[in-house]
């Protein structure tokens, strides 16, 4: 019963962990978001002016990089979704055998 009980408290079975993780990521996602809003309404006033062509480029850079950024978080935040669901099901299962283990008869 013992062992029962240590799979019940492992720490990689704590959703709430995987949920800190998650609350983590989103303002990230947000602050990336909202600077690549910031980015595009500057492109948007841009002209054709030889400097106007560097900032345009540099921006578009960044937006790149930022769009891969966004592309990864949104993975690690479903990937980590999918494991905390996993995770409590395997929780309740647990806790569902531990407590027919201890009924009596």
């Amino acid at each position: 019963m013992r062992h029962r009980v240590s799979r019940l408290t492992r720490p990689e079975l704590e959703p709430r962990k995987l949920a800190g993780q998650l609350k983590d990521k989103k303002p990230e996602l947000a602050g990336i978001e909202k600077g690549q809003t910031r980015l595009r309404d500057a492109l948007k006033g841009l002209g054709e002016t030889p400097d106007e062509a560097i900032l345009r480029k540099r921006y578009v850079t960044k937006l790149a990089a930022q769009e891969e950024k966004l592309e990864r978080l949104r993975a690690e935040i479903a990937s980590a979704k999918q494991e905390k669901e996993a995770l409590t099901k395997q929780l309740g299962a647990a806790a569902d055998a531990l407590s027919l283990s201890l009924k009596p008869g």
